[in-house]
Formats: C-alpha cells, sequence, structure tokens
C-alpha cells in the first residue's frame, strides 16, 4: 500500500525551474515539529530540501521523535551561490550530498537522507525502519 502511494513521487519532477528561488524556509524547525509528532499511527514524511535556507550554521542535536515517524529526506543541490553562502566554497552536487548526508546523521539521526533521485522509496522507509527497530 506504501509503494503504490509513493509509487507517483517517483516519476515527479522535483527539482525547480532555473532561477527559481523560495522565500527562506527553516528545515531545522519543521525537523523539530516533526519530531514532537504524537500521533498513534505510524506516520510517514518526506523532506525535500537543499540545507541552504537554514539560519544554523551548524546543524543542532534535534530528538527523536516518540511516535513512530519514518523521515525521508531528499537531497537536493543548492545552488552554486547558496552553496558558496551555506558551505563556503562551490562544493558539486555529490560533495555536497555527501557533506549534508554527513550533518543530518549527526543532527537527527532517526532521520534517512537520500539523493532527491532515489527511487522505490517505499523500500527506504523499510529499511529505515528496520534500522530504527535495530538500535
Amino acid at each position: 500500500m506504501l509503494a503504490e502511494a509513493l509509487k507517483p513521487l517517483e516519476s515527479a519532477s522535483v527539482l525547480p525551474e532555473p532561477g527559481y528561488e523560495s522565500a527562506q524556509t527553516d528545515v531545522v524547525g519543521l525537523l523539530r515539529r516533526i519530531s514532537q509528532t504524537r500521533e498513534s499511527r505510524p506516520q510517514f514524511v518526506i523532506v525535500l530540501t537543499d540545507l541552504a535556507d537554514t539560519r544554523h550554521k551548524t546543524l543542532p542535536q534535534i530528538p527523536a521523535p516518540e511516535a513512530e515517524v519514518h523521515v525521508l529526506v531528499l537531497l537536493v543541490p543548492a545552488q552554486p551561490k547558496d552553496a558558496l553562502l551555506t558551505i563556503g566554497k562551490p562544493l558539486s552536487g555529490p560533495e555536497q550530498f555527501e557533506l549534508r548526508r554527513r550533518q543530518l546523521q549527526q543532527s537527527t539521526p532517526w532521520a534517512t537522507a537520500v539523493p532527491y533521485f532515489a527511487r522505490n522509496l517505499a523500500g527506504l522507509f523499510r529499511r529505515e525502519s528496520k534500522a530504527l527497530l535495530a538500535r
């Protein structure tokens, strides 16, 4: 059922048009709100971000949710100017992914970071669930 629900996302175009800039978002605030989820049923959350719009130089520790919450963070490469502002150097897409994945792992080890073009999202949620159970 989860695989069926997520299937349309696998062919969706998720990157914005060239030159598009959104208003600043606070991904740290979003992750904090997710960590405070108190739902009695399992929750599945997908966050699409480049982590370039946060006000935090270093991502803070965010406590794991007490409820059953499964979070996939789809990482998109930041625009070159945003990467320069937030990272300090013009890293390639793969370099940005590795840096951001490590940052998220330290800040929110209960979330799973994958590249924005990842497929089989339901399978990634299953792997993430097994990792939580193994802790």
